[in-house]
């Protein structure tokens, strides 16, 4: 006879999930590179840096905001983020991502960045060409 394989204590209920890896909040690439890559919620956004207009970072409300062309205006919210602002206003960043909890471990230190938000608005209209 053959043993069954014990059953689970878990209930239908519960998620099962892969083995997460530990957070991130961003990937710096050695040299400039040609784009972005904002990873929202199951998406991606992939923006050429030549699309990207002002970066401001605030150090009181720690957030990061750029506009897309005028058309898009970014913000990236959370922790400790002078680190990926660095990084974008020198077009080191390959990758900028939220923290997800059912994917990631939480960050090792307490003093690495952490992203809890990236809003992206809605496309502005395009301007009417003067005649």
């Amino acid at each position: 006879m053959s043993e069954e394989p014990p059953q689970s204590a878990a209930s239908e209920d519960s998620v099962v999930t892969p083995l997460r890896k530990r957070y991130e909040a961003f990937t710096q690439a050695r040299d400039s590179v040609p784009r972005l890559a904002l990873c929202v919620g199951d998406g991606v956004v992939s923006i050429l840096y030549y699309e990207i207009g002002d970066i401001l970072y605030d150090g009181i409300k720690d957030e990061v905001s750029f506009a897309i062309r005028d058309r898009h205006d970014v913000k990236i919210s959370g922790g400790n983020l002078r680190r990926i602002f660095s990084a974008i206003h020198v077009q080191e960043c390959l990758l900028v991502q939220e923290f997800d909890a059912r994917r990631f471990l939480p960050p090792g230190n307490a003093n690495d960045p952490f992203v809890e938000r990236i809003e992206l608005s809605e496309p502005k209209p395009k301007a009417a060409k003067e005649a």
